[in-house]
Formats: structure tokens, C-alpha cells, sequence
């Protein structure tokens, strides 16, 4: 049996039809055909049966969108299918049923998409569709907004898109006939969510100018002021819903979207956009404060938003510093927007680091945000960091350096800052053009033993760089100890150099010098080490004395000592150089 066609021959006669069963004598097959509808006798025909034998098999896929914006969760949703000569009767959705069953879990939940499977035993396949039928109820009395709603044929995999655009609920229209849309004639539609956190004017009448380019090059701009949810826009914690059609769109992909405020003076603090068409949900979360007087607000120009990060951010400890046990948390500043902070260790799907162990001391700590924790704020100005010692031990962090992975920018701050107890948590840090300010070098030096420690003592440094520049630097004002070069500390000494650029250091001397005039004694000085860093350049040196110094008097000619130049600390905390002997023959032998 390939076709079955029934027709009710009368005038003017309507005939509410069960089934209809065909059953060939000395054979097996028995056919089923479920119908469940009223038949029309003026219609040109009634019920096409053309699937052949009935089985449990989904004759349709309906699948409907629920907005963003909508509340309600608790539904009964019935849908009836309109066809050319035929129709169904209404399915009851979410019956869960073996006749209509859902894969989702959780139906019609705020931004979701749920499919719903309508058994071959309950409808037959009524052809080309041209309407819907809507009865929604909800349950909870919330509002219940439904996007729309598509109904794929399961047998010939035709799809049939409805534009439903409606609110349902408590003292809101239960009924609703959707017309099939083309989407290749129609022009298409947007729905725009935007989620307020704050308004400086609350009282004033604003409104949001949206700016949107697609892939063909077509743009629109559109005036959002008449909200779906609320009576008066822009409202504290308020989430405004917009509809809008665009024409000449079709399958193209969103490239921008440049949002403005248009008011006088007043501050919009804005948590987030979402823009949704078809099958496409675009979220770009904003979380900042914008300014109604400045030339633009926030420009969302990264497309679908993924968990590819946007910004990978180095933190770069100090080898002298103390604390590993931070909360750490940065905002970056731009042109106009801003972020909120980020807290680096959360080690989330939107903030993570590749490091094991964060802020180590002498680390390079990288940290990548994701796309769904911030946008692309353009030029970046300066950055706020936050930061708590959980140990209540110092910490050091020299520099923070911001690169921008969508367009390779790459922006360096100067922090130089000690945090922790008893100091301040937070700082403000502009940006560094590293081309046109003086070299940033922190000097790190540990002593081992010194012959005379309650008199002064200075070192006299003296280093040459590669472009021919030298500079001489007397180190006595020490960050780490009010005494400097005192038995097993080490001292730390930032330095600033001018016009050296990006240049290395060919070579550094070392003079140790009695500042006290009276005492005309030598004094031993035994050094282990000396670690200069180019904070700006991000290099690195390592010295060790020869010999151990003997102090020359404050008004006597110095005689410098050069240094030799090693690849890394000995015995740093690292672990590189830890070496433990516990046998005697060993020792005596080495």
C-alpha cells in the first residue's frame, strides 16, 4: 500500500473521524491510520494517508524557542497544526507521553530550545503547513514569552518556520494563530534583552541608540525606547525586552553591534546585551558604566561570544618576595568602558591560568579571560589591582603585562609595589610606553656575612649596556631591610636608567664602601649573589662574586670589581640547585 486519500461526500457536513483500519484478507498486514479531527465534506479533500503502515516513529519534530526574557516555567502548552485541506488536533506538549515525549529535562526554562517528538499514532502527515495554533497556560501566573516555534516533517525533512513573538500568562492572551513565515522573503526579526544594573537619573525619559552591521555589509540603526516589560526603560535591575525587524538580512552573520546612550549627563551603569534571531543567541555580558556625553559607549565587536579567551594577562612576581597565598583581582580601564575585576586565582572556566603554583616568588604567572567574562574594551589606559595577603606575608609584583588576543595589541604596567599587611591592597597603574620612559631595573643582592655590621656600608654599582651607555648607582636604602647587607639578608634595590632602551648588559663591577669617616678598619663583606632584572624588557641577570670585598674608605679612590656572570641563583627557591649529601666519604671527597 503506498496511498490512502479519504473524502466525505455530503453538503455542508463536518465529521469528527477516530480512525480508519485496512486489513487485507490471508495476510498479516493490518494498517492503522490514527486520525483524531473533524473533516470538512467543502473541503477538496480531507485526510492524505501516504506513510504507509503506522509505526511509533516521530511523523513530527516541533521545537520551541522560549525567549530570555521570559519567567514562567510551569506550562500547559497545546499546538494544533494547520495544513492545506486538513489539520490536527491540538497536541498537549508537555504530556510526556509515548504518543508526544520531550528530551529536555527542564521544559520551557528561560533561553532554551525544546524539541517535541509527536508520534506517527497520533497524527498523520497533513501535508504542506501554513498555519499554527497556539493555547498556552500558565501555571505559576508568570509571563511566558515564546520566540517561535519550527515543525520539522520527519518523513520528507521539510521544515516549517513560525515567528510566534508573543507573551502569554495571567491576564495575557491564551490564543494565538501564527501564519508560516519565509524567512528568505520575510524580513527578519530580532529580539534585543538589556539588563540594567544602575541609572544615575531614574526619573528622566532615556533612550539606547543600537548600531548593527551583518556580513553583507547591510547596517541598522534603531531607537530602543518602547520596552515589551517595563512601562519606563533603563530601570535599576531592570531587564527591558525590544523587538525589531531588519530588512534584507537573510543568512548573515552578525559582524557588529555599537550601543550608545542618548541622554544628557546621566550614567548607565549596563550588565548585559543579548541579541537572538533564528537559531543565533548573541550575549555579550558588559558589567561597566557608561557615559551618555562620551562619543561612544561599547563596541561588541567579537561576534558569537565563546570560551576562546579575549585577554591573557602575565603577572610578574619579584624574586623577593614572601606571600603565595593571594586573592588577587585586576580591572582594566579603556576608552570609555571599563571591566569589573577579575579575580585571577578563581581558576574557572572563565578565568584560568596554566600555573600550578600562582605568585611564586620570581614567577611569570600567565592568566587567560575568557570572552564570556569580558569584551573587547579598546585602547587600554590603566589598570586597578586589589590584592589581599592571605599568609599576612609581603608580596612583590613588578610588572602586568595585558595582551589582546583578537588583535595581538600588547599593553605593559609598571607596578613596582609592595602589598600585604599593614600596607595598601589597592593601586591605581597607568600605562607604560616602554619607547619613551627611562628602564625600570630592580637589583637584588644577598649577603652571606659582613665583619662589621653596625657600621654604614654602601655598594657602588656600575653597569655598561650594549648601545655604549653606562650608569653608576650607590645602593645603601634598602626596600627589604632598614640596615642593609646584613648577614644572610637580601637586600632589594629599584632603579630607574635613562636612555637605554632595549639594550642588554654587557657588564657590571661592584665596589663595597664604609660610609662612616671615623672608622678607619676594613671591612669584610661576603657576597653570594647580585640578580639584576630589566623589568621593562623582562631579562634577567645573575652575578657572583670572585672574591670577598674589602671595604674601601668613603674619601679614598674605589677600585671596582668586576663580576662574574652565572645562569641562575645558587640554591633558589626554584629547587634547581638543591643538593643534599649524607655521606660522610662523599663530603670528605667532594
Amino acid at each position: 500500500l503506498s496511498l490512502v486519500h479519504v473524502k466525505l461526500d455530503a453538503n455542508n457536513v463536518r465529521w469528527k473521524l477516530n480512525s480508519i483500519e485496512l486489513e487485507r484478507e490471508y495476510e498479516k498486514n493490518v494498517l492503522n491510520f490514527p486520525i483524531h479531527r473533524w473533516l470538512d465534506s467543502n473541503q477538496s479533500f480531507n485526510v492524505l494517508l501516504n506513510q504507509g503502515p503506522i509505526q511509533l516513529a516521530s511523523i513530527y519534530t516541533i521545537i520551541v524557542r522560549t525567549g530570555t526574557i521570559s519567567s514562567s516555567t510551569q506550562l500547559d502548552m497545546h499546538l494544533a497544526l494547520i495544513g492545506d485541506g486538513a489539520s490536527t488536533l491540538p497536541f498537549y506538549l508537555n504530556s510526556n507521553s509515548n504518543l508526544i515525549h520531550s528530551t529536555n529535562n527542564h521544559l520551557f526554562q528561560s533561553g532554551s530550545k525544546n524539541f517535541f517528538y509527536i508520534s506517527s499514532f497520533y497524527s498523520i502527515d497533513i501535508g504542506q503547513l501554513f498555519h499554527i495554533q497556539i493555547w498556552c497556560n500558565s501555571i505559576d501566573k508568570l509571563p511566558y514569552y515564546c520566540e517561535s516555534i519550527e515543525v520539522i516533517n520527519n518523513f520528507n525533512d521539510k521544515k516549517y518556520f513560525f515567528l510566534v513573538n508573543h507573551w502569554f500568562g495571567h491576564n495575557l492572551e491564551e490564543y494565538l494563530s501564527v501564519p508560516l513565515i519565509n524567512r528568505n522573503e520575510e524580513s527578519n526579526m530580532f529580539t534585543i534583552s538589556i539588563k540594567t544594573i544602575d541609572i544615575s537619573k531614574s526619573d528622566d525619559e532615556h533612550l539606547v541608540l543600537i548600531y548593527i552591521e551583518f556580513a553583507n555589509g547591510k547596517s541598522y540603526e534603531e531607537a530602543l525606547h518602547s520596552s515589551e516589560t517595563h512601562q519606563i526603560p533603563f530601570q535599576k535591575n531592570n531587564i527591558d525586552f525590544f523587538s525589531v525587524t531588519f530588512d534584507n538580512v537573510n543568512d548573515n552573520e552578525l559582524s557588529l553591534v555599537h550601543v550608545k546612550l542618548d541622554a544628557n549627563n546621566v550614567r548607565w551603569k549596563l550588565n548585559s546585551i543579548e541579541l537572538e534571531y533564528e537559531k543565533n543567541i548573541l550575549n555579550f555580558p558588559i558589567h561597566r558604566w557608561l557615559d551618555s556625553n562620551q562619543s561612544f559607549n561599547v563596541l561588541l565587536n567579537q561576534g558569537p561570544i565563546q570560551l576562546a579567551s579575549i585577554y591573557t594577562i602575565i603577572v610578574r612576581t619579584g624574586t623577593i618576595s614572601s606571600s603565595t597565598q593571594l586573592d588577587m583581582h585586576l580591572a582594566l580601564i579603556g576608552d570609555g568602558a571599563s571591566t569589573l575585576p577579575f579575580h585571577l586565582n578563581s581558576n574557572s572556566n572563565l578565568i584560568h591560568s596554566t600555573n600550578n603554583h600562582l605568585f611564586q616568588s620570581g614567577s611569570k604567572n600567565l592568566f587567560y579571560i575568557s570572552s564570556f567574562h569580558s569584551i573587547d574594551i579598546g585602547q587600554l589606559f590603566h589598570i586597578q589591582i586589589w590584592c589581599n595577603s592571605i599568609d599576612k606575608l609581603p608580596y612583590y609584583c613588578e610588572s602586568i603585562e595585558v595582551i589582546n588576543n583578537f588583535n595581538d595589541k600588547k599593553y605593559f604596567f609598571l607596578v613596582n609595589h609592595w602589598f600585604g599587611p599593614n600596607l595598601e591592597e589597592y593601586l591605581s597603574v597607568p600605562l607604560i610606553n616602554r619607547n619613551e620612559e627611562s628602564n625600570m631595573f630592580t637589583i637584588s643582592i644577598k649577603t652571606i656575612d659582613i665583619s662589621k655590621s653596625d657600621d654604614e656600608h654602601l655598594v657602588l654599582i656600575y653597569i655598561e649596556f650594549a648601545n655604549g651607555k653606562s650608569h653608576e648607582e650607590a645602593l645603601h636604602s634598602s626596600e627589604t631591610h632598614q640596615i642593609p647587607f646584613r648577614k644572610d639578608n637580601i637586600d632589594f634595590f629599584p632603579v630607574t636608567i635613562d636612555n637605554v632602551n632595549d639594550n642588554e648588559i654587557t657588564n657590571v663591577k661592584v665596589c663595597f664602601v664604609n660610609k662612616s669617616k671615623e672608622n678607619k678598619t676594613e671591612t669584610e663583606w661576603n657576597c653570594a649573589w647580585i640578580e639584576i632584572r630589566d623589568i621593562f624588557y623582562q631579562r634577567n641577570y645573575v652575578y657572583k662574586p670572585s672574591k670577598i670585598f674589602i671595604s674601601h674608605a668613603n674619601n679614598k679612590p674605589y677600585d671596582y670589581l668586576n663580576l662574574e656572570q652565572i645562569i641562575d641563583l645558587p640554591c633558589s627557591k626554584n629547587g634547581k640547585c638543591f643538593i643534599f649529601i649524607r655521606d660522610k666519604y662523599i663530603i670528605d671527597n667532594l
